[in-house]
């Protein structure tokens, strides 16, 4: 029996703790910014053992984001 690849739901995330911002790129690619999210959601995000979980149950709809169009990997 064979199985479909399993993509994770988020491929990568950022947090500016300065401006209380956490940037993440889903792995369809596409890349969003989440305004005012305080330091201790940040950090639980990143200790989640399913970040797509956590997302969508801490993150999703719950802060204003907006989709975001430059390629992170030529930001310095």
């Amino acid at each position: 029996m064979t199985h479909p690849a399993i993509r994770p739901v988020i491929h990568a995330a950022w947090y500016l703790p300065n401006r209380h911002q956490l940037d993440l790129m889903f792995g369809s690619g596409r890349r969003y910014r989440y305004a005012n999210v305080p330091a201790h959601v940040a950090r639980r995000f990143a200790d989640a053992l399913s970040k797509g979980r956590f997302y969508n149950s801490e993150i999703r709809n719950r802060f204003a984001c907006m989709e975001l169009d430059v390629d992170f990997a030529n930001v310095a």
